[in-house]
């Protein structure tokens, strides 16, 4: 039950849920910025899982638990779970690409990631 001055007249108010919409345009917009769009994750479920990852810093159940309770999300941990993985492997290739590039493969020097 939130608390209200008794001299405003307003009684019987309860707080219905949160929405962290400051935190989402700062931090989202901070997340946009580095330019992350990679083909085979969801870059929507890597901007949600950094930002909630920043505000609160749980476990992955408990950030499901947090995204869906303030961001009207719903999310389970196997989902968290199955974007990680993905996203694993996809730094790998990335590294890899990098380590190694097309035109670049035969010379003897390599990038460091």
């Amino acid at each position: 039950m939130l608390a209200f001055p008794l001299d405003t007249g307003v009684s019987g108010l309860r707080t219905v849920g949160e929405y962290h919409y400051g935190a989402e345009l700062v931090l989202g917009h901070l997340f946009d910025r580095l330019g992350i769009s990679e083909e085979g994750i969801s870059i929507a479920l890597g901007r949600q899982l950094v930002i909630a990852r920043i505000l609160y810093p749980v476990s992955k159940r408990r950030t499901a638990q947090f995204l869906n309770r303030h961001f009207n999300n719903s999310l389970d941990k196997d989902q968290i779970y199955r974007f990680m993985d993905n996203l694993t492997k996809t730094v790998a290739s990335l590294a890899i690409t990098v380590e190694n590039p097309p035109d670049e493969q035969n010379s003897s020097s390599s990038a460091i990631v």
